[in-house]
């Protein structure tokens, strides 16, 4: 039973100039499928199927290893999971793959797509990896599928990923990603099907740039998260690849969120949400958005304070999405202050009530002077909150 083991390595033999960008091509490898059409993986542990493995050599050239994979890869099964392990591992690399992939087993991941660094006196020198679905010039629609929990359908650092043709990229375990970028670029065309399963993640993006260019289905599913963009504001996450019109659709079920916002402890105004949603996102006029009676379109996390007036005005984008179907317009307010500071009475009785749809965890409420809270129906609560996410 092998750990920390490699099945097929590939080094880099292509010199590469960072400073002009051009190439010394020696060669490259490939993985055919003729022969052999799937590559399974039904033992081990900790291991990688393939590493394509570049480097720095200097302040001024790298080398950069180019590898074709033909063949599906198949690690574990759904009876017989096979623990972290990595279908593609590439760093500083240049990966073509036209196989599919599917992953049973903790943390096993199927694309990890990593820069490599090196100091080169007192500079830190870096090259980033491309990874794409196109050998021979024929892109291919790619399913790529993990089932087992922490485990991530693309992990893409400071590098590129460019697919074509669509495909289905789904991560069903519990706390998997489908997307997970930081400080790279994923882009993404065709028509696509992206599914998080069970307390995941779709999108995650940390100071990179992530495009949509196709008509794509979200699927968001069992306490799951749509897209969470973070650091510094600008467009992280595009749903029209350069202002272009599709039909997209986001489906919010079981539990799951929208999108997430972040208020860093500051206090929370009427037009936060809709200045976060505008600097990290556009072309949310592709999606239509269908949320469940149990999902919610926002989370406002660490929000400070926040007046019942400006929640009940809160402009929360819906006017940039194509439609918003459901319960759209209630939110998850999470680690904050909420100020009743509406004169007269909340009425939770009142099935459109905004203070009583509105979910509240980790939330203190502070009532001003003339406000009551009234309620005639069993299990109501005034001055407190039910979190539906972690069933408290």
């Amino acid at each position: 039973k092998a750990r920390e083991s490699v099945l097929f390595f590939n080094e880099g033999t292509n010199s590469y100039n960072r400073v002009s960008g051009t190439y010394n091509y020696k060669g490259e490898s490939t993985l055919d499928n003729s022969m052999v059409q799937s590559i399974n993986v039904d033992a081990g542990e900790d291991n990688m199927v393939i590493y394509n493995s570049g480097s720095i050599n200097n302040s001024e050239y790298s080398s950069v290893p180019i590898i074709n994979i033909k063949p599906d890869i198949k690690i574990g099964t759904e009876s017989k999971p096979v623990d972290g392990t990595i279908a593609v591992y590439n760093t500083g690399g240049i990966a073509h793959l036209t196989g599919d992939i599917e992953t049973y087993g903790e943390s096993s991941h199927a694309v990890y797509n990593d820069s490599v660094s090196k100091v080169v006196g007192t500079v830190t020198n870096t090259k980033g990896s491309t990874f794409d679905n196109i050998i021979g010039g024929n892109a291919k629609a790619l399913s790529i599928i993990t089932h087992g929990d922490n485990s991530a359908v693309f992990y893409n650092k400071e590098s590129v990923i460019n697919l074509q043709e669509g495909g289905t990229f789904k991560a069903l375990g519990e706390n998997g990603v489908v997307l997970y970028n930081k400080s790279g670029n994923i882009n993404i065309t065709g028509d696509a099907v992206l599914e998080a399963g069970k307390k995941g993640t779709l999108i995650m993006n940390d100071s990179g740039t992530i495009n949509f260019g196709g008509n794509m289905t979200y699927n968001v599913k069992n306490n799951s998260v749509f897209a969470y963009a973070i650091g510094t504001p600008g467009i992280k996450i595009d749903f029209s690849n350069g202002g272009n019109s599709y039909n997209q659709t986001l489906n919010l079920e079981g539990g799951s969120i929208g999108f997430v916002y972040d208020g860093g402890s500051a206090d929370t105004q009427q037009n936060s949400l809709y200045n976060y949603l505008r600097d990290n996102f556009s072309g949310l006029n592709n999606l239509t958005v269908n949320v469940s009676d149990d999902s919610r379109l926002f989370l406002l996390n660490n929000y400070g304070t926040l007046k019942l007036s400006d929640l009940e005005q809160m402009d929360t984008g819906e006017s940039l999405f194509r439609s918003v179907n459901g319960n759209g317009g209630n939110s998850l307010l999470n680690k904050g202050t909420l100020v009743l500071d509406t004169a007269g009475v909340i009425n939770l009785d009142d099935p459109d009530n905004v203070y009583a749809n509105t979910d509240k965890a980790a939330t203190g409420i502070t009532v001003n002077a003339g406000v009551t809270v009234a309620g005639t129906q069993d299990g109501q609560l005034a001055l407190g909150g039910k979190d539906i996410y972690r069933g408290t």
